[in-house]
């Protein structure tokens, strides 16, 4: 048995011990720090960090929302983009016919194209200006954008033209004359031609459709430059002859906007949509 004397001592020199120690111990420092540490870790833990990944999600959501939108439009741009190729061929195709056959009906009813094109072109350039305020929108599709617009617009010009010149057909038929209409013919079959290359060249994705249409426009001008000179040794003054003139401007006009749709067609981001 240890004695009370015993006990009493080691109580004393343990006492006598701690009281030894600085107040300002590195040891006392650490375990006073140690867990305000602790305290801000955990902090950090359960407010910042969940906070970072939130907001990455919500910016990964909104680009995947983005691309799904931009998506769905391009898709919707694509067929309304179709409808217009069929719509201007269709247009072109009856002034051709027109100018060859001398049928009024058949001038008439190409000229009634212009309309169903005219809405289709507000309806894209109103979606192609929508996706330009889109967010995140990158170069590459700010350019798919563009070839849209140029693709839509020169269609237009082209059925416009043909409008023109259906109405002009109609006039000189009315008065009869269609011999001089024959002559012009072949140009509107091959501006008919190349429209029907660039439709197919976009419906099935195929560029090597849209180098022919770009080829055979110029066949086309090789055609009205030829006319063009044996037009300059006719005589001026012979009846129906400013509306013949009239006619083979809107066809000229008709070419050179063909030619814009087709060497937008050479262009491989197109075919993305």
């Amino acid at each position: 048995m240890f004695s009370s004397a015993v006990i009493i001592d080691e109580g004393r020199d343990r006492t006598r011990k701690h009281a030894s120690l600085p107040q300002g111990s590195l040891r006392e420092k650490h375990l006073r720090i140690l867990p305000v540490a602790d305290t801000l870790v955990a902090s950090s833990a359960s407010v910042e960090t969940p906070e970072r990944f939130r907001t990455a999600a919500n910016r990964r959501d909104s680009w995947l929302r983005t691309e799904a939108e931009f998506e769905r439009a391009t898709k919707n741009l694509r067929v309304k983009l179709m409808q217009m190729m069929a719509g201007t061929l269709r247009a072109a195709d009856c002034a051709a016919k027109a100018c060859s056959s001398g049928h009024i009906e058949i001038a008439v009813y190409g000229a009634r194209e212009y309309d169903g094109v005219d809405c289709l072109l507000e309806s894209i350039l109103a979606q192609c200006q929508g996706l330009r305020k889109m967010k995140q929108i990158s170069e590459e599709r700010l350019a798919l954008i563009e070839l849209i617009e140029t693709i839509s617009l020169s269609l237009s010009f082209v059925c416009r033209h043909a409008h023109d010149a259906s109405l002009r057909v109609v006039t000189l038929l009315r008065a009869g004359a269609p011999k001089e209409l024959r002559d012009m013919a072949p140009l509107g079959e091959c501006i008919t031609c190349s429209l029907r290359l660039c439709l197919v060249a976009f419906a099935n994705r195929k560029i090597a459709h849209a180098i022919g249409a770009v080829r055979r426009i110029d066949d086309c001008r090789w055609m009205c430059a030829r006319r063009q000179e044996t037009q300059a040794v006719t005589e001026s003054g012979r009846a129906g002859m400013r509306s013949e003139q009239s006619i083979a401007t809107n066809m000229a006009r008709m070419m050179e906007s063909a030619y814009v749709v087709a060497l937008q067609l050479n262009c491989a981001t197109i075919y993305n949509i």
